[in-house]
């Protein structure tokens, strides 16, 4: 999982806190970069799950975390294909995922907490279908 360490070096304040207007999509960006989240990969540290717990309710293959969320499961596809440059999501990485969290590019981190928000309603919607 990311962790706001991995990403930031340094104490200023992030610029998405000034260009994201939008408070639900600061929120969810924020909470996603500090880990406070709800992918069974946080519920996993936080409860002490075994990871084989942790599956992505979707695809049921890998475990749900950060990477799978933003790049692999195909829950979210219309909306990583909506938001997200393809070169981003086409043979995703490690290495792309943290060039999406360290961008300078307003519109890029913009997108990316559209990302976030929108697949989070979706993985709910999914979720309370399911439960």
């Amino acid at each position: 999982m990311l962790h706001n360490m991995f990403y930031k070096n340094s104490y200023d304040i992030e610029q998405y806190v000034y260009d994201i207007a939008i408070v639900k999509f600061r929120r969810i960006l924020a909470s996603f970069r500090s880990g406070a989240h709800c992918l069974s990969i946080a519920q996993h540290q936080q409860y002490q799950l075994d990871e084989h717990e942790c599956l992505c309710p979707n695809c049921e293959i890998y475990i749900e975390h950060d990477f799978n969320f933003i790049f692999i499961c195909p829950l979210y596809n219309c909306i990583r294909e909506k938001y997200l440059q393809q070169a981003m999501y086409t043979n995703p990485c490690i290495e792309k995922l943290y060039l999406l969290f360290c961008s300078k590019s307003t519109t890029v981190i913009k997108n990316l907490a559209c990302v976030l928000y929108h697949a989070f309603k979706i993985r709910n919607y999914f979720l309370n279908i399911y439960s």
